[in-house]
């Protein structure tokens, strides 16, 4: 009984956790095809050939070009209007 709970609650456990939450999320995106599969690398790269400045633990994009060009193909987090005329 006790092997079956352990079973059962051990995937459970991780997959509740940050670090589960984390490793589905790197699989979806990187299936997906919006994140490298390899990020650690990838930033690791970009920064050793100037695209990204490591500010602390966090990376930024050096050029303000590149930031527009991402920001402007990225969904847009506003709102939708929704036309209220026909809701009487």
């Amino acid at each position: 009984m006790a092997l079956q709970m352990a079973l059962v609650m051990g995937p459970l456990a991780l997959i509740l956790s940050a670090y589960g939450r984390l490793i589905v999320a790197r699989l979806w995106l990187g299936a997906t095809g919006r994140l490298p599969w390899r990020l650690m690398t990838f930033l690791e790269e970009a920064h050793t050939r100037g695209a990204l400045r490591q500010t602390g633990a966090r990376y930024e994009f050096r050029h303000l070009r590149l930031q527009e060009c991402l920001e402007a193909s990225s969904p847009s987090n506003e709102p939708e209007t929704t036309d209220t005329s026909a809701v009487r």
